[in-house]
């Protein structure tokens, strides 16, 4: 409980609900010990409620999901209801679930973007559990759903939503569907989701990339179709069709000036200093760090559990392919590799701090020098405190007794 209590308020001070009229929470830890997946979905949230209470908010939506059951094959599903459980039991706070099927739409996360990213790419694919029911909702439909229950409330309180397709499809037919719309023809070959569910955990152990996460495939081995239209009814909720869903790729947003917006932060190394940087990046105010690089991806898992709500890469190339572009960056890797980065960073147009030594021999420190004059005041780098001539001097001065 402390432990829940210290990571939601390293993230949301309790200051910024003051005014608020609604809460909703959507962040949520998808896999996992079972122990780390309940303080985070249930402890964590039901914290988060209380202190949204405690500012003076009156409702609070908690977006769960469809496989919350008490009998759910994985930790995430089984966390999902004891977290709605121990929500609606709260006083003095309006609580509403929101349960939402298949999420689809423009972005780059999440099941549906991985696989529709899998059928653009491949001409064969083999997909688990293409049989199993699924009942897409766009994602600009559900955050119109949120709306209308944070207006219906309190007349929705203690109200579970099951937000999704009147009709459910199956996901094989989803996929080609997502095809049809992308101009894509692939192969979809059917694989039992079982033995790909294991090999998706062994690839989690051991830190590699899988295509699905074990989670995803557990819930989809017990997916079954839900009543969603009394849910779609109560709200007055109309669902664009599929293939205006299944065709939204986003439309080009311009980024606001930095003066409307934080500074977003890149942090490339996430040893002893990448790690003191993001956690303190994380902390300040006009920052926002938008990704952890380490090729050693469980280095960079751990500043995560410090409370740095980062994603995490495992390579510099596919942190700078994500959105929302970064501004800045800090390497904070081996020196040998500062160089590099830097280089890359620059040409991609954000401002970067190297942390010490910026070089190990003169002829990095010469190509640094050039990087400075081609990129002006791009390019910062760290340094020892005493090594600055003005602390150096007083330090003289203090070993000289000049100082007493």
């Amino acid at each position: 409980r402390a432990s829940g209590t210290v990571f939601i308020r390293s993230i949301i001070p309790p200051v910024s609900l003051l005014g608020a009229t609604g809460v909703v929470l959507c962040g949520a830890r998808a896999a996992g010990p079972e122990a780390v997946v309940r303080a985070v979905n249930v402890e964590g949230s039901v914290r988060l409620a209380e202190a949204a209470r405690d500012a003076g908010v009156r409702t609070f939506v908690f977006l769960s999901s469809s496989s919350a059951k008490g009998d759910a094959p994985t930790a995430y599903g089984r966390s999902k209801i004891e977290a709605e459980r121990a929500l609606f039991a709260l006083k003095g706070i309006d609580v509403i679930v929101i349960r939402p099927n298949l999420v689809v739409g423009p972005g780059g996360r999440g099941l549906f973007a991985r696989m529709r990213a899998l059928v653009e790419r491949l001409p064969v694919l083999p997909v688990p559990g293409t049989g199993s029911p699924v009942q897409p909702i766009h994602v600009d439909d559900l955050a119109e759903g949120v709306f209308r229950a944070i207006e219906g409330a309190p007349r929705f309180k203690r109200r579970v939503f099951d937000l999704g397709s009147r009709e459910a499809v199956s996901l094989g037919d989803l996929l080609r569907r997502a095809a049809d719309a992308a101009g894509k023809r692939p192969l979809i070959v059917p694989l039992p989701v079982r033995p790909v569910e294991l090999a998706a955990r062994a690839a989690e152990a051991l830190g590699l990339p899988f295509p699905f996460g074990s989670g995803n495939l557990a819930g989809l081995r017990t997916a079954a179709a839900l009543p969603t239209q009394e849910s779609l009814e109560a709200l007055g909720l109309a669902l664009r069709p599929l293939v205006e869903a299944l065709r939204d790729r986003g439309d080009p947003v311009a980024t606001p000036p930095l003066d409307r917006r934080p500074v977003r932060l890149l942090v490339v190394g996430t040893g002893r200093m990448g790690l003191l940087h993001a956690v303190t990046a994380a902390r300040m105010r006009g920052v926002v760090v938008t990704g952890l690089v380490d090729v050693r991806r469980s280095a960079a898992r751990a500043v995560r559990r410090l409370g740095v709500a980062a994603p995490v890469f495992g390579s510099l190339e596919e942190a700078l392919s994500r959105a929302p572009a970064p501004d800045a960056a800090i390497v904070a890797t081996a020196s040998a590799s500062h160089l590099p980065h830097a280089c890359t960073l620059l040409e991609g147009g954000l401002a970067v701090l190297v942390e010490k030594p910026l070089a190990t021999a003169p002829a990095g420190a010469e190509a640094f020098a050039a990087l400075r004059a081609r990129y002006p005041g791009k390019l910062l780098d760290g340094y020892v405190l005493p090594r600055v001539p003005a602390v150096a001097e007083w330090i003289a001065a203090l070993h000289s007794g000049r100082l007493g």
